[in-house]
This record gives structure tokens, C-alpha cells and sequence, in this order.
């Protein structure tokens, strides 16, 4: 792309603009890009110049042997977006006073842009936050606090460690995390920084970001939030008493406000970033039932769900999916919410026919904060605010509206100025001109008809010129450094009046001008000029009003939001035929006919077979579910855990009868996963996994394993997965729905009156299995291993071969003298209490033994 035609002196090291360059790239941190404004382009130079052709694919041209590399400014930010997913910081240097000929223009860094502070929306998921996080650690906490400069979000909090910082970092998936610098080890406290990016290289790894060390001090973060906010106190932004939170927070406003030149106006408040009300769901749960991401084709348990119809509205979902509530009034709150939509079938469609039309507010308000809003966000801005008034006369009387009816403010005189001002069909950039229309400000209506009047004297001169001269082929041309021209063919010059001053040659005619054609051109392109400024005034102050609205209309965005949710979430209920759960108080979980959410939406054509569940904490507090390869286990684990998600979210659920428990957690084990990069195998992952559930779950936690004890030799591994079972269910005392094939489990029920077998019903017919997919009473005591091995292909030798092989183990199993025989007598005695099975079983973090 070709650099623009700066009107000051050439480029070289020698002139006045090169050394202002200089100074400004001197201010930078070396690895930050420097965008350098010269007129209509952005230039980069040298060094970053090379890179940013690299980068772009640009064209990297030299001047005075300086390598350089521009891009339209109209057109920067999708670069600069590029630029920032690739790596890059980039800072931006406006001319920041209008150009006057023969003087240098004054340029400022008005903002560096990095992955945590991107704006542009072209370059955003528009139903995902784009987080920058900071991270400030003690001993034994970690302080934390998330910017979404997009849409003005703000929270900050205290974590108890490494856990709980995973947790967080897999829910939010910051682009970028801002550390202190100076830090001996550079760790929040037990994780190193080697240790985190390798943790979040599965979600996609994050830009790791040095701060200044004394930015994450609490007296400097104080006075910094308190002026912000104009406070006298951080008491109600949760932050009294938790001086890392507080630095985190103080450490990061300073970061995107002082080093990144980054408005926060549009910040107006600081909410938790970890809540007790919320059910938690750590990284393997979130991972193992795909709740945000799918790791295979299909859908994600997010993308299966979502029905919203605007950007806010799935970033709130998205939220609510990932922080699900424990308080059962909250929960009953959205529930109405819900049950409100789905219960006004007219009114829900007349609301999703209004919601498409609605843009981003929420980033669209940000960027006008920013003073970056181009014309058209302005009147995407004024389209999104017309229909507030419909969608309030939507809403039921019902108070569970009353606070987003006060939000949705009709904004009609803001919408009638907005419309009287500018034009239907705005320009990309409001310095092309043309934003408002005639007769709004009489200044510009002025100035514009200076500069038409001039245009029509111009083409009646080039009439009256042709007759005059009788050069019939005489055209008049424009060129933005010679001016207006008249222009004369090759084969006519000679024809040329002696008047005529030339001005430029041509490959096939000459240009020349005359004092009153130059004359008019000064008067035109000085009635343009300054409409032109006159217009950025103009689109200046009309931004400015919205500005001055910006909590009223932040408001309106996030009661649209919610609206969209809801709704969102009833007509998935009345698509799906969802019904409301019930919630209680006490742990328990009960499910009439229930469904997959996911699986039901992929068959083809096929009908999913609904199962019942039963668990509470007295009658049915284990489950232990056999069945064969195929049957549906792993589909029946997730779907309970899906379904308790959903009515914990406050949405209607895929069955015909639910009664849902408060939970605290949600902990899964599911599936073969290892760490080969940090030296940890399958086995070893599954019982880290393990440990980590027996460690925190509790009564008020929902369990799913799924195979526990696969991955090693077949009596190490049945010992473990009933010593697990065991725990859950003696001492943990948490709701567990334990898959296996290790059969001899079953036993335990006979022992436990809170332990129940279910099994996956299976009908064997000539040699072949037909799965019902049903989950039935009792425990199954056959795998069918080798039918499954048909079905995926074996050659039938192979099947024949292990079908022998089959016989002879199972007649060994009849032999009282086999190993086999000898091992699960000694399971039945422990089980008993004849024979402790792990005497030397102790629990980590309390020293006492097991019973």
C-alpha cells in the first residue's frame, strides 16, 4: 500500500518531523509498534515498518533508504487489530492540532492498543467478554481483577490459591494477564508463570503483561479508584478489607488508564469477581461436559442452549452458564423471568422480531467513551435506542420487570436529534464528509453552498473556455497537489492560447491553468476545508451528548440484555419442551424423563430415549451405574449434571418433572486425558483429577465418574475406584453417580442402604447387542466388549480369537484357587470388615484414617 503525500518537508533523519518521531517512539517500550500519523495514513518506520509489512503483508517501500509501511487511517483498525492478535502492542500518535502550511503539526500518543484493550468489533467475539486481568499474590492469596473495556465491566476479588485462580482463568479466558514486575520469581503464589501459561494453553494462551511494581501498592490504588469514582470510601465496592483485590484494581486502572492512554469514563463500578451465591464448577468440569467450548465437532453445551438474539444478550448468557447461582431466591427470581416469556407466546415473538435490529450497545457506548465512534456506530447507536419504547410495553405489569422497565428510558429526543442531524446513508469516517443534512446548522449550509456555487462557476468557465478557444477536446481535471487544471490534448497544443500557464505534462496532453481558475480554486477548496472542520465540530458535539447520557444508556443495554436472556431461554424451553424444576433447600436431585440438552438436538431424525433419576443425601446418596461399551453411560453422568447446571441457572430444563437441590459444586471425572508436555500420564491425571474431588466435595456437591481406576492393572484399579466409592459415600457424604465396569462394585449396595445399583439395560440377540438406552434397576455383570470390538471393525478372526481367550479366563474364574477368585473374596471380606482394604489409607489434609 502506498505511503500518503505528507504536505511537510521529505522524509529523512535529518528533518524536524522525523525528529518528533523519534521522541515520540522514545516514550515506548521497544516492542511496541508506533503508528505515526501523516495526514490520511498511518506510517511505520524502520524497524517497525519491516514488521509490520511482515505482519500485514503490506508493502514495504524506502524513502532516503528508510524503510516504510502505511495503511489508510480509515481502515487502521482492522490492521491494528491484526497487528495485536499477532503479538504486537501498537501504539497510535495523532496529530493532535489542525495542519497550517510551513509548520510542523503537534503529535501526541493518544493510545496503545494490546490483546486485553482491543476494541474494534470486527476483531471481537461478539457473544464473548475480552478480559485483561491482573494478578497480585501473598503467601497464601492472590488478588484479581478483570477489565472489559468494551463494555465498561469491572470486577475485582481475593482467591485462596491455585485452584480457585485456574478456575477463574478457564471461566473468563483473559487475552491478557498484567503481572508486577521485578518479581524474583514472577509467580502469583504457588503457580510460576511457566506453570500458568502451560495450564491455559488448552483455552488459548494469554498475553503475560509486566506492570510497574509500585502501581500495585494499596495506598496507590486507592487514591486512584477513590478520584475515579468520586468516593469517599471502597467499602461498597467490596474491596474494604481486601488489600490484594485492591491492588489488583488499583494496578490495573492505572495500567489501561496511564500507560495505554485508555478513556474509563464508561467504568462505573467494580463488581466480585467470585461470589459465594455461585456454584462452582472448576476447570475439569467445565472442560469435561464442554460447557463452553466443544473439543470435538458438535456444539458446545453453550451454543446448544443459546437462543439470544443480541451480542449482550449472549455475553450474559455465556455468564450465567459459567456462574451458576446458589441463592434459590435468585434463582426462583430469573426462573419467573423465564416462566413470564414462555407463558406469552404473541408478546415473545413481537420482542424477537424487535431484538436483531438492536446492535452491540454495550461496546458501541464504550467506543463513544473512547471518542473513537465512527458515524455509522453513531447511527447503529440511534437505531438500537428507536424501539426501547416498544420493548417496555412488552414487559408484563409483573414486578419482576420493575428494574428493567426504569432501564429502557425511551430516548426520543436523543433519537430525533440524531436523526435531524445526519444523513440516512452515513460515510465509513467523518472526515469524509457529508454527515449532516441540509439545514441542520446554517454555518455548514453555508460553506456547502460556497463550495457548489463554486463548482457550477467552474463548469460553466470550462464551457465558456471551449467556445472562447474553440478547443472542443478541453476537459477540466483535478489533481490534489497541482489544483484544478485545464487540460489539452497532445494533438491541440498547438491551438493554445498564449494566457494559458502550463502546469503539468502529460504522457498524451498538457494541463495548464489561469489566475481566475486559480482564483475560484482557493475559494472552493477553502469553503470545503473548513465545512470539513466545521462538520468534526459538529459530529464532535453530537457524540459528546451521548456521552453526557452514557450511565442512562449503559443502563438500557443491560436490561436489554437480560430481557434477551430470558426470552432467550423461553423459547428454548417451549422449542424443546422444557419444564420448570422445582428447587428445595436440601441436596438432592430428582429428574422424571430426562434428556441430554445436547445429544436430543444431534440425532438425526432419532428419538432420545429419556431416563429418571433419584439421588438425595439419605435413600440414594450412590450410584453405581454398570453397563456395557455403547449403552449410554458416559450420555446419562453428563446429562444429570447438565440438567442440575441449567436449573441452577435459573432456566427450564429438558424433562418432564424436576426437583433440583441447592449444590455448591459440580465435580466430574470423565474420559482419558493426559499432560504429556508436563510429563503426566493418563492414569496420573485421572487420579490428581480424583484426589482433587474427594479433597473438596461435600455434602451439598454432585459427583460424576465416570471408569475411575481404568487406567492401571485390574485389581490396583478395582481396589481404587472402592476405596473412591467408599469415601464419597461414608465420609463425603456428597451425591455420586459412579459409572464402571468393574462390577464387583455392585457389592457395595448391599452394605449401604444410601447406595443403589442402576445398570443400562442391554438385550442380547443372536450374538448381537441392541442398547436400549435405558437405565434400569439392578447391576449388569457383562460388558459385551466383544460385540462393541465388531461393530468397530475387527476382522473376525481377531473377535473369534479373544472369544476364546474369554472362555478360558471365565473358566479360571470358577476355580477357587485363581487369583482372581482369591481377590474379590478378599474385596467381599473388606467389604465386611473382616479385612481392612487400605490400612495405611489416610486422608491428606486431615491425618485421620479411614473407616
Amino acid at each position: 500500500m502506498k505511503s500518503s503525500q505528507s504536505q511537510e518537508v521529505k522524509v529523512s533523519s535529518e528533518t524536524p518531523m522525523m525528529a518528533q518521531y523519534r521522541e515520540r517512539k522514545a516514550e515506548l517500550p521497544g516492542d511496541v509498534l508506533l503508528l505515526f500519523r501523516l495526514g490520511d495514513f498511518y506510517e511505520l518506520f524502520e524497524e517497525d515498518a519491516k514488521a509490520g509489512a511482515n505482519l500485514l503483508g503490506l508493502a514495504l517501500t524506502h524513502r532516503h533508504g528508510m524503510p516504510m509501511c502505511g495503511m489508510p487511517v480509515d481502515s487502521a483498525d482492522g490492521y491494528i487489530a491484526r497487528l495485536v492478535q499477532a503479538g504486537r502492542r501498537v501504539a497510535v500518535c495523532e496529530q493532535v492540532e489542525t495542519p497550517q502550511p510551513g509548520k510542523l503539526v503537534r503529535r501526541e500518543i493518544t493510545r496503545i492498543i494490546t490483546p486485553g484493550s482491543l476494541l474494534d468489533p470486527g476483531s471481537l467475539r461478539s457473544k464473548e467478554n475480552n478480559f485483561c486481568l491482573a494478578l497480585v499474590a501473598s503467601r497464601h492469596r492472590i488478588g484479581v481483577a478483570a477489565a472489559d473495556l468494551g463494555t465498561g465491566e469491572f470486577r475485582a476479588g481475593e482467591l485462596g490459591g491455585e485452584e480457585e485462580l485456574v478456575n477463574l482463568l478457564c471461566r473468563l479466558r483473559p487475552s491478557e494477564i498484567l503481572l508486577p514486575e521485578e518479581a524474583s520469581d514472577a509467580r502469583p503464589a504457588s503457580i510460576r508463570i511457566g506453570r500458568l501459561e502451560e495450564l491455559l494453553g488448552r483455552w488459548g494462551k494469554p498475553v503475560l503483561t509486566r506492570h510497574k511494581k509500585w502501581a500495585f501498592t494499596p495506598e496507590h490504588a486507592s487514591a486512584l479508584l477513590l478520584a475515579h469514582f468520586r468516593t469517599k470510601s471502597l467499602a461498597g465496592f467490596g474491596l474494604a478489607g481486601a488489600p490484594l483485590a485492591l491492588s489488583a484494581a488499583g494496578a490495573l486502572f492505572h495500567y489501561l488508564r496511564e500507560e495505554l492512554h485508555q478513556d474509563l469514563s464508561h467504568v462505573r463500578e467494580i463488581a466480585a469477581i467470585c461470589r459465594e451465591e455461585l456454584l462452582i464448577l472448576d476447570a475439569v468440569a467445565q472442560r469435561t461436559l464442554e460447557l463452553l467450548s466443544a473439543s470435538s465437532r458438535g456444539k458446545s453445551f453453550l451454543e446448544a442452549i443459546d437462543r439470544t438474539l443480541t451480542p449482550g444478550g449472549g455475553r450474559l448468557l455465556r455468564q450465567w452458564v459459567a456462574e451458576p447461582l446458589r441463592d434459590p431466591e435468585k434463582i426462583r427470581a430469573r426462573q419467573d423471568a423465564v416462566a413470564d416469556w414462555a407463558e406469552r407466546d404473541r408478546s415473545r415473538r413481537s420482542l424477537r422480531e424487535i431484538l436483531p435490529g438492536i446492535r452491540d450497545l454495550e461496546r458501541l457506548l464504550a467506543r463513544v467513551a473512547q471518542g473513537s465512534a465512527s458515524p455509522r456506530e453513531i447511527g447503529a447507536i440511534k437505531d438500537s435506542l428507536k424501539p426501547l419504547a416498544k420493548i417496555r410495553e412488552l414487559l408484563s405489569p409483573s414486578g419482576q420487570w420493575a428494574e428493567c422497565r426504569s432501564g429502557l428510558e425511551p430516548q426520543d429526543d436523543l433519537v430525533a436529534e440524531i436523526e435531524r442531524a445526519l444523513v440516512a446513508d452515513l460515510p465509513l469516517s467523518c472526515r469524509e464528509g457529508g454527515l449532516f443534512q441540509a439545514g441542520f446548522d446554517p454555518g455548514l449550509d453555508a460553506l456547502r453552498e460556497a463550495a457548489e456555487s463554486g463548482k457550477r462557476w467552474l463548469l460553466e468557465f470550462e464551457r465558456s473556455e471551449r467556445e472562447r478557444t474553440g478547443l472542443r477536446s478541453l476537459k477540466l481535471r483535478y489533481h490534489p497537489v497541482f489544483g484544478y487544471l485545464l487540460e489539452v490534448p497532445r494533438g491541440q497544443l498547438a491551438q493554445v492560447p498564449p494566457e494559458y500557464v502550463r502546469r503539468q505534462t502529460l504522457a498524451n496532453a498538457e494541463r495548464f491553468t489561469r489566475p481566475e481558475l486559480q482564483e475560484m480554486e482557493r475559494k472552493i477548496l477553502g469553503a470545503e476545508g473548513r465545512a470539513r472542520e466545521l462538520e468534526l465540530e459538529l459530529f464532535r458535539a453530537l457524540r459528546q451528548k451521548l456521552c453526557d447520557r452514557l450511565p442512562t444508556l449503559q443502563k438500557a443495554a443491560r436490561a436489554i440484555n437480560e430481557i434477551d436472556v430470558a426470552a432467550a431461554l423461553a423459547e428454548l424451553a417451549r422449542e424443546r419442551g422444557y419444564t420448570r424444576p422445582q428447587i428445595v433447600e436440601e441436596p438432592r436431585i430428582e429428574i422424571v424423563d430426562g434428556r441430554h440438552p445436547v445429544v436430543e438436538q444431534a440425532l438425526d431424525g432419532e428419538r432420545f430415549v429419556p431416563n429418571d433419576t433419584y439421588l438425595d443425601g439419605r435413600q440414594a446418596r450412590l450410584i453405581i451405574l454398570t453397563g456395557p461399551n455403547m449403552a449410554g453411560k458416559s450420555t446419562y453422568l453428563r446429562q444429570i449434571a447438565l440438567i442440575a447446571l441449567l436449573a441452577h441457572i435459573g432456566s427450564f430444563v429438558p424433562a418432564s418433572r424436576a426437583r433440583i437441590g441447592i449444590l455448591d459444586r459440580i465435580f466430574t471425572r470423565i474420559g482419558a486425558s493426559d499432560d504429556l508436555a508436563g510429563g503426566q500420564s493418563t492414569f496420573l491425571v485421572e487420579m490428581q483429577e480424583t484426589a482433587n474431588l474427594l479433597r473438596h466435595s461435600t455434602e451439598r456437591s454432585l459427583v460424576i465418574l465416570d471408569e475411575v481406576g481404568r487406567g492401571t492393572s485390574t485389581f490396583d484399579g478395582l481396589s481404587i475406584a472402592w476405596a473412591v466409592a467408599e469415601e464419597l459415600c461414608d465420609r463425603n457424604r456428597c451425591l455420586t453417580l459412579f459409572a464402571t465396569h468393574y462390577h464387583e462394585l455392585a457389592a457395595l449396595a448391599e452394605s449401604r442402604p444410601e447406595a443403589r445399583n442402576l445398570s443400562l439395560a442391554v438385550r442380547e440377540i443372536n450374538g448381537e447387542a441392541v442398547y436400549l438406552r435405558k437405565v434400569v434397576e439392578g447391576a449388569i455383570d457383562k460388558s459385551y466388549g466383544l460385540q462393541v470390538a465388531r461393530l468397530a471393525g475387527l476382522p473376525e478372526r481377531t473377535i473369534q480369537r479373544a472369544a476364546e481367550v474369554l472362555s478360558g479366563m471365565e473358566a479360571e474364574e470358577e476355580d477357587p484357587q485363581s487369583k482372581a477368585v482369591q481377590a474379590r473374596r478378599r474385596l467381599r471380606r473388606a467389604e465386611t470388615g473382616e479385612l481392612p482394604l487400605f490400612p495405611e489409607w489416610e486422608r491428606e489434609e486431615t491425618g485421620d484414617a479411614a473407616p
